[in-house]
């Protein structure tokens, strides 16, 4: 009997142990789940913990921030576009030959890639070379006027010679008549000037040619519009025939701005203003002119750009840079908000942020949204209330000083 109450008993302890193990599970997995919605829907103690900072006035000024309120703002919608530089037709210049002939280096320098030259700059010279025909027709008449010169100095000997003669018999007793006198006179002054020319003419001619054909005298190769050289297309020593680019000169003051318009959206925009910026530096905004839509297609986008007029005021922009641009169109309507400094922005795990002074020692770290650049900042319509006051120098002294405090808080 007692062995049958022991295996009833030892039965009902089977049945029994795996109900309180389920139930204890299911207590344990409720509990959890609580926790869970409960750390979701209160906010994040260590966050709220790094989202401020508390600095003394003597802090501050050691540190040296700047605070400025904000003000309201209104803001003009605008369609955004990326594309790249290019350069600008008018601001692009090329050195010719002007004749066909042989490159050479003034004083053994020669234009490099990069190099500045500035308006009707010598740039080198060209050592002219004539065709055979041309050779011919310089040798041929090289001869003619050889022979003009041996003619015209016959004609000069009898001709003075006549003239002394006359002279002499017009001075005994008057033998020959003044007027006979003055006419021979001109007559070898004619002669001589005929010879002089025909000289000069051989003279010329036998410096052009040295009985080879090739020229002794050069011309010289002139920049008419400086810049900057951004393509060298021939070299000393080079033969190059008339009308050959030699030089490729660039201004990097104006250039165009290629920007391509997605194939969702139509090219034709109403255009009101646009501004542009280098990638990178989106804060830096540029304003823009629009010129035209592009009259050609990119093949790797497929899809119609329009072009603008851009300024560079450092001089530092150059074709193939990208570019991000904001189109300001007719037909939007302004938003009011305010112009938060681009100096006021610091970069934290991936994200933008603002110093917001909230008492007069403590500041709050905001998100902003950089999606719609202003006048040197960024336009914000929320988040953000007129008469905030923002940290405008220092913000990031101010983020570092706050992670030294989040260090020290995690330490105790």
């Amino acid at each position: 009997m007692s062995r049958l109450r022991y295996c009833v008993s030892l039965l009902s302890l089977c049945l029994v142990v795996p109900a309180l193990l389920t139930v204890a599970g299911c207590h344990r997995s409720g509990s959890s789940e609580e926790k869970a919605e409960s750390a979701e829907s209160r906010p994040d103690s260590d966050q709220a913990k790094v989202a401020s900072v508390h600095l003394d006035r003597d802090e501050q000024k050691r540190m040296g921030l700047a605070v400025r309120a904000l003000t309201v703002s209104t803001y003009q919608p605008r369609v955004e576009l990326y594309g790249t530089l290019e350069s600008d037709p008018s601001q692009v210049f090329v050195v010719r030959a002007p004749v066909a002939g042989m490159l050479r280096a003034d004083h053994g320098e020669w234009p490099v890639l990069a190099s500045n030259v500035a308006d009707h700059a010598h740039v080198g010279s060209i050592v002219p070379q004539l065709a055979g025909a041309d050779q011919l027709t310089l040798a041929d008449r090289l001869s003619t006027i050889q022979a003009e010169v041996l003619t015209d100095s016959a004609s000069l000997a009898a001709s003075t010679a006549e003239y002394h003669r006359l002279k002499t018999l017009n001075a005994e007793d008057k033998n020959a008549s003044d007027r006979a006198v003055q006419e021979a006179e001109v007559r070898m002054q004619g002669d001589q000037a005929r010879l002089e020319a025909a000289r000069k003419s051989a003279t010329l001619l036998q410096s052009a040619l040295h009985g080879t054909g090739k020229i002794s005298f050069v011309i010289p190769l002139i920049a008419e519009d400086g810049g900057q050289i951004s393509e060298v297309l021939a070299q000393p020593g080079e033969i190059v025939e008339a009308g050959q680019p030699v030089f490729k000169i660039s201004r990097f003051t104006i250039l165009i701005a290629r920007l391509n318009v997605p194939l969702s959206q139509p090219a034709a925009l109403p255009i009101k203003g646009a501004v542009i910026s280098v990638a990178g530096k989106e804060h830096d905004t540029i304003p823009a002119t629009f010129v035209a839509e592009a009259p050609t297609v990119q093949p790797e986008y497929q899809s119609e750009a329009l072009l603008f007029r851009v300024m560079s005021r450092t001089g530092t922009l150059r074709p193939g840079q990208a570019v991000e641009g904001w189109i300001q169109t007719r037909d939007g309507t302004p938003h009011s908000g305010v112009l938060i400094p681009a100096a006021a922005v610091v970069r934290y795990q991936g994200r933008s942020w603002v110093y917001v002074q909230v008492t007069d020692t403590d500041f709050a770290r905001k998100p902003i949204a950089l999606s719609e650049p202003g006048s040197c900042g960024w336009f914000a319509t929320t988040g953000f209330r007129p008469d905030d006051r923002i940290v405008v120098v220092g913000a990031q002294t101010l983020l570092s000083e706050e992670m030294k405090s989040q260090l020290s808080s995690d330490e105790d």
